[in-house]
Formats: structure tokens, sequence, C-alpha cells
């Protein structure tokens, strides 16, 4: 079973090298086969840090890696 830090960096490392500049949940979960309160609590973490960011809301809800 994969720790949390792992599934953590997985995801990490995926939504750096898409080509698209955004992608929602579905996509993520998708991609990468994880469960989807998984997938979610990865991105709250992510946003927690500042990695991500949000774009839009509910359904539509989009994340965005943060290029500093």
């Amino acid at each position: 079973m994969m720790t949390f830090q792992k599934i953590l960096s997985n995801l990490w490392q995926w939504a750096q090298s898409r080509n698209e500049t955004d992608f929602s949940r579905k996509i993520a979960v998708e991609a990468l086969g994880f469960p989807n309160r998984t997938v979610e609590a990865i991105i709250k973490k992510l946003l927690d840090l500042k990695r991500l960011e949000r774009i839009g809301q509910g359904r539509a809800t989009r994340y965005r890696v943060k290029r500093d």
C-alpha cells in the first residue's frame, strides 16, 4: 500500500508534467487510478501548501500548478 506522501508525490509530478495548464479532480483520479477521496485530500494538501491554485467553484472547479 502506498503512503499518503508517495501518492502526494505522484500527483504533484503528474500535475507538473501535464501539457495542459489546469486539471479537474476527475481527470486526476482517472489518470492516476487513486480513489476520489484520496485525490481530494491530496489536492487540499497541495492547496494548503500553496502549490496549486483553485480555479472556479463547484463541479466546474479546476486546479493549476502555481508557477513561482
